[in-house]
């Protein structure tokens, strides 16, 4: 669907002397990508205000997308496969701190945020399989998530131990950097197989 859209869309501002005809396949492609960046985060938002922690999603959204833009990930097969991985993976975190963890959410910060730091130590960045990276990016970007990291890791020890209140925004938020370095070791997994066609999303 996604597909048929970001096509339709390209033809029609081709149309209108946007751009030239020849180029209407790589504006699909950025097209595509707007597209599904867009309903992957209505639909995180959508639970969200179900689940009465809008606040909360947004704060999931903003650190998964830094990182992700950063240190890279895992790219679905296609935007079904994305959008499912990507709600799934939201709704376990919320499973998982409303009411697994309700009650130590400090701890799980605290776990969860070096867990991440060290899996984006080791791994970051993935890039692209349509979009290589030259050394010095690669460079640029791994100091840019490591950054964020260790910038995290501060948010977690200033919230520990001299706020010591807004644990749950907190939690959420931390998770989101859980979410994005777990996605560099299914990154990791799926490229030692065999090399297929990936979409890339900035989720």
């Amino acid at each position: 669907m996604i597909e048929k859209i970001a096509l339709s869309v390209a033809v029609y501002f081709a149309d209108k002397s946007a751009y030239k005809r020849d180029d209407v396949d790589t504006y699909k492609y950025g097209f595509e990508l707007l597209f599904s960046t867009i309903f992957n985060i209505t639909s995180i938002m959508i639970i969200s205000f179900f689940m009465q922690i809008a606040f909360e999603g947004i704060l999931f959204l903003i650190s998964v997308i830094s990182l992700r833009v950063t240190a890279g990930g895992y790219h679905a097969k296609g935007h079904g496969l994305c959008f499912l991985v990507n709600n799934m993976t939201y709704i376990l975190f919320v499973v998982l701190l409303q009411y697994l963890f309700v009650n130590y959410l400090i701890h799980y910060s605290f776990f969860s945020v070096i867990a991440a730091l060290t899996i984006i130590w080791f791994l970051s960045p993935i890039e692209a399989e349509n979009k290589p990276l030259s050394e010095m990016k690669k460079i640029r970007v791994r100091n840019k998530s490591l950054i964020i990291a260790f910038t995290n890791i501060v948010l977690v020890i200033i919230f520990a131990f001299i706020v010591k209140q807004g644990e749950s925004l907190l939690a959420y938020y931390i998770s989101g950097m859980l979410a994005a370095s777990l996605s560099l070791v299914a990154a990791k997994i799926n490229n030692s197989k065999v090399p297929h066609k990936s979409y890339k999303s900035n989720f």
